[in-house]
């Protein structure tokens, strides 16, 4: 059963990538349609953007706790201290 599902995967969508990827094919469509095949959806790109500027934040609060756990005149004081 299995080996008829992966046939009938390969006849009907791997065996015509070879076409969809060929580089005449590609050369003859317009500009509009070869951005709209590759380029990045709107909402990844944001969500990318805000995932940098998250991860730039975190890695500065990052530094700046190594930077006062590295000073010996610094001592954390918690509020379940003795």
């Amino acid at each position: 059963m299995s080996n008829v599902v992966v046939q009938v995967i390969e006849r009907h969508l791997v065996d015509d990538l070879e076409s969809l990827f060929d580089s005449s094919r590609v050369h003859e469509m317009e500009d509009e349609k070869i951005l709209k095949i590759f380029e990045e959806d709107e909402h990844i790109r944001d969500s990318r953007a805000r995932l940098q500027a998250e991860r730039t934040s975190l890695e500065g609060g990052l530094k700046s706790a190594r930077r006062l756990a590295a000073r010996r005149d610094f001592k954390i004081v918690s509020q379940w201290s003795v």
